[in-house]
Parts: structure tokens; C-alpha cells; sequence
């Protein structure tokens, strides 16, 4: 599931770039109707969630729920920022998919954890003294001999 997971929020993640540097160049464009603040806020919105987005990819390998945190973070943004249209579409169901997926594999490697912690280990063997050929035992040798 990690690497699916990774897969899909990587081609997620670049779809996201391909729309982040297309947004980047039309928040760049002012109109009259807008203000600067706005097309500021959207320049760095379409830089962030992308980065947001192939950064959760690569993380998932590794730390699975910071990854997928990301990638469901990158994937509710582009909705709330785009919006749910044609366009959007495909970045945020391939990036929610992966966050669903990283998740999926974070409750199992927890659950893999929390499974060892509860089995029973064999004990080690606790010696008091050792013997050596230097030591005498306080019984004698014959003692422990049939």
C-alpha cells in the first residue's frame, strides 16, 4: 500500500503542479474587479499545495501519516481553493485516494506494533555465580556429579 500510495500522490502531486504553475501565471494577471492581496493569495496557494502534495508522496515511504496528512491536506485545499470541477477533479481523487491509502498502512504498521508488544518472549536464564576452573564451589566438585 506504501508504494501505491506514493505512485498516486506523486502523479497527483504533478497534475497539481501542472495547475499550480498555470494559476501562478494567471494570479499574476490583475483585473480591475480583483485586489492585489487576492491574486497574491492565490500566486502562493498554487505553490504551496503542490509542494504540499509531492512532499506527502515522498513522505509516505518513510513516516506513512505525516505523508498522507499531507496529501489529504494538498487534496482538501486544491478543492477549497479551485473548487470541484472537471479540472480539479482528477489531482484531488488521485491525492485523496494515496491519503487513504497512507492511512490504510499507518493503522496497520500500529497495529503490527501493538500486536508484538503483547506476545509473550522467552525469558533469558538468570545465573547468580558463575563457575570458572578458578572457583570452588562452597559444596564441593562431587557434589553435582551422579
Amino acid at each position: 500500500m506504501k508504494i501505491s500510495a506514493f505512485v498516486l500522490g506523486l502523479i497527483g502531486g504533478l497534475i497539481a503542479l501542472s495547475y499550480g504553475v498555470i494559476g501562478y501565471g494567471l494570479g499574476s494577471i490583475p483585473t480591475p474587479s480583483q485586489h492585489a492581496t487576492a491574486s497574491a493569495f492565490i500566486r502562493i496557494l498554487s505553490l504551496v499545495i503542490p509542494i504540499m502534495s509531492l512532499t506527502g508522496a515522498g513522505m509516505v515511504l518513510s513516516k506513512t501519516r505525516v505523508g498522507a496528512y499531507l496529501m489529504g491536506g494538498a487534496a482538501c485545499l486544491l478543492m477549497l481553493s479551485l473548487g470541484l470541477n472537471f479540472f480539479t477533479l482528477t489531482p484531488v481523487i488521485l491525492l485523496g485516494v494515496a491519503a487513504f491509502l497512507g492511512f490504510m498502512e499507518s493503522r496497520q504498521e500500529t497495529e503490527e506494533q501493538s500486536s508484538s508488544l503483547f506476545q509473550r518472549k522467552p525469558r533469558k536464564k538468570i545465573l547468580l555465580f558463575k563457575k570458572t576452573s578458578k572457583q570452588k564451589l562452597p559444596l564441593g566438585d562431587d557434589f553435582f556429579k551422579d
